[in-house]
């Protein structure tokens, strides 16, 4: 959002091709085009772009069965090359772990950002990711902390920061009003 406010193009890729939900959570479950439609050769990349009324452009993932089960990322590094001609950031949001779609999806990125929470599980899993990341050249360039209480129950910024040892580039504050919103 940040960035089509000072004017540039900004554009989120829903690469989560077996578990979508950017759609839902921007209030686009069911479209037309979708990344999916592009990756099957049934539509152009700018056929499957929508603008939300933050001022970004996102490509959502397909919520229709047959699709995930059938989806192939044979062509997704051409979609993204297209993408970057047409937007000055292009950020590729994808599913948590180690799947096809997000070694994809790293392959194709100038960088990663790791998104967390503050508890040991979820900081144990974000190693492993930059150590996925590692493995495929993908630079990481920060992590951002989501879902944050600020009690004593979760690890300290800094204690994050040390086990990751990547920068924190934001912590986010649970919000129940985001729960609600959905």
């Amino acid at each position: 959002v940040a960035m089509v406010h000072y004017g540039n193009r900004a554009i989120v890729v829903d690469a989560s091709l077996h578990t979508p939900n950017l759609g839902i959570h921007l209030g686009s479950p069911r479209l037309e085009a979708t990344l999916h439609h592009v990756l099957f050769g049934k539509c152009h990349p700018n056929d499957a772009i929508y603008s939300h009324p933050s001022g970004v452009h996102v490509m959502p993932a397909s919520h229709d069965y047959a699709s995930i089960r059938d989806a192939s990322l044979s062509e997704f590094h051409k979609t993204i090359d297209h993408l970057r001609t047409t937007s000055h950031l292009v950020v590729i949001d994808t599913s948590p772990g180690y799947g096809e779609d997000v070694g994809h999806a790293m392959h194709v990125s100038d960088g990663a950002v790791i998104i967390t929470t503050p508890d040991l599980a979820a900081v144990s899993e974000a190693i492993r990711i930059k150590q996925f990341a590692a493995d495929r050249d993908t630079p990481i360039i920060g992590a951002i902390v989501n879902r944050v209480h600020h009690d004593d129950a979760e690890l300290s910024r800094r204690n994050i920061s040390s086990l990751l040892q990547v920068p924190i580039i934001s912590y986010v504050p649970e919000d129940d009003l985001v729960r609600k919103s959905q």
